[in-house]
């Protein structure tokens, strides 16, 4: 018994089985015959079944070749597009497919939750509804809620061209900027108003200038075209193409003085007129006077042409002389005079000044934006707000058509501040607005990375969708489909942006300090 189990070597256990009445034929059969019953084979066993035809191993392989990624066809799309898509937008109802979102909800056809819709005969019949209803909208008291342009943002906002940003960097300019109005006196401006935010546009070679507030943002307007100690060179600054200027405030004045403005020239006392930047589309800047001349000498060749209003000049903070702008304004409505600045070099040099340091005084006008002279002669606020949107007024220009359409009211700020939130809205604008035409691009205006709730600056800006079209036609019926819709339980308000400042980024919030 003791020699069956013996532990030696393999000659040993392979003589002790032959003793026992086992062959080697015997023992290779058995043990696999085991091997099959027990299916537990080792590596070899494993690599021997693999290729066994008709095993269960080899069905296994011949079933993976089928989800190979090479196999499969062309036609097929990928799993990304199979899959629905999350979409915030309303659905229109059944039968007012053909209609804009704002005729039919404006019509008042959808009385509210629940109620049926009137039947609708044809497009003649919405838009009587609507021009019936449109006069029975009900007023908000809320007066004192005015919209001006001097509190939006573009107003203070400026965009500085001609500077060669490898000779002059960046912290250069805004040092040098920042030096001149602290070193001025500046009505209405502090000292913790001159910080400037600046952003670079290397590929167009200009900066965009964002101020605390307007008045500085005019100030840097007016010496557009004049040379400012420490850039070496005449610089050029421009109001965006958004920019909108304001007659707000020129003619609102007390019922006593308007038979006055009418076409009276007559010289009153300077007391009377206000040391005070107004921010109207009438402001003018006159610019190239010589260092240090008098205050009431300017003011005097200026009363020849019209009754001031206004008049600030900017004042060196050390001697207090003038720096050779000042700012001012005219009572009279009257059309402004072409040979304005003409008539005011000759008055200068009649009164004796030398015709060299006269030569280069000039006129111009800050609160005007170059290319796109947008208005607004009235006030906005919530009694005439409806008739100014509803029906085509003088008193305030339209917007131009553009390849950019600018969305508001879109998205809520708690939503800005999550990423996936911003995504998820990009891609449901990029896929509807994809429906007119093709898209270029989809900004958000958010917060940076750097912002923290509660702590950082909440920017009017901010939640503004805007959406780059490749041809005009595209947009145009993009703005008129999609305004008025509900995105994400909001009613949807669009508008045309300039195209240029798109460009720029004058939208984008986040400037380097």
């Amino acid at each position: 018994m003791s020699d069956r189990y013996h532990s030696g070597s393999g000659e040993d256990r392979r003589r002790t089985s032959s003793q026992a009445g086992f062959s080697d034929r015997k023992y290779k059969s058995q043990r696999s015959a085991y091997l099959r019953q027990n299916f537990n084979p080792g590596w070899k066993a494993s690599k021997r079944r693999s290729h066994r035809p008709g095993s269960e191993h080899s069905k296994l392989f011949e079933l993976r070749k089928h989800y190979e990624f090479d196999s499969v066809s062309d036609d097929i799309p990928p799993l990304e597009d199979l899959r629905p898509s999350e979409t915030k937008w309303d659905v229109k109802a059944v039968g007012f497919e053909q209609y804009r979102a704002c005729e039919i909800k404006d019509s008042g056809i959808f009385r509210g939750a629940g109620v049926g819709a009137a039947e609708l005969q044809d497009r003649k019949q919405i838009k009587k509804t609507i021009s019936e209803n449109s006069r029975q909208f009900s007023r908000v008291d809320a007066s004192k809620s005015i919209l001006l342009p001097n509190n939006s943002r573009k107003a203070r906002i400026v965009i500085l061209k001609g500077i060669d940003l490898v000779e002059h960097p960046l912290r250069q300019v805004k040092e040098v900027l920042e030096e001149y109005l602290k070193s001025s006196v500046i009505r209405g401006v502090q000292p913790q108003d001159c910080a400037l935010k600046i952003r670079s546009l290397p590929e167009r070679s200009e900066l965009v200038i964002l101020s605390s507030t307007t008045t500085v943002s005019t100030v840097l307007a007016g010496l557009t075209d004049t040379e400012v100690p420490g850039l070496g060179a005449c610089v050029q600054f421009q109001r965006p193409n958004e920019y909108i200027s304001s007659d707000i405030g020129q003619f609102g004045v007390e019922d006593g003085k308007k038979d006055e403005m009418k076409g009276s020239t007559d010289s009153k006392a300077d007391s009377e007129i206000q040391d005070e930047i107004l921010q109207c589309r009438q402001l003018m800047c006159i610019q190239g006077v010589p260092y240090g001349m008098d205050k009431d000498k300017i003011v005097q060749q200026l009363q020849k042409f019209g009754r001031l209003r206004s008049f600030s000049t900017v004042l060196d903070r050390i001697t207090l002389d003038t720096k050779g702008i000042s700012f001012f304004t005219y009572w009279s409505p009257q059309p402004e005079d072409p040979q304005l600045e003409n008539k005011l070099r000759e008055a200068f040099i009649a009164q004796g000044e030398a015709e060299k340091e006269i030569a280069k005084l000039r006129c111009v006008h800050p609160c005007i934006s170059s290319k796109n002279k947008y208005m607004q002669t009235v006030t906005l606020d919530a009694d005439t707000m409806t008739n100014v949107s509803n029906y085509p007024s003088s008193e305030v220009t339209n917007h131009g058509e553009s390849k950019v359409i600018r969305f508001a009211n879109c998205i809520s700020f708690e939503d800005l501040l999550k990423p996936e939130k911003c995504s998820l809205a990009e891609r449901s604008f990029k896929q509807e607005c994809s429906k007119f035409g093709k898209v270029d691009r989809v900004v958000i205006s958010r917060p940076g990375k750097e912002f923290k709730n509660g702590l950082g600056e909440i920017d009017p800006s901010f939640g503004f969708i805007f959406v780059q079209f490749a041809e005009l036609t595209f947009s145009t019926q993009c703005l008129y489909s999609l305004a008025g819709r509900l995105f994400d339980g909001r009613l949807v308000i669009g508008g045309y942006y300039d195209e240029e400042d798109f460009e720029r980024g004058v939208y984008i919030s986040g400037m380097k300090v």
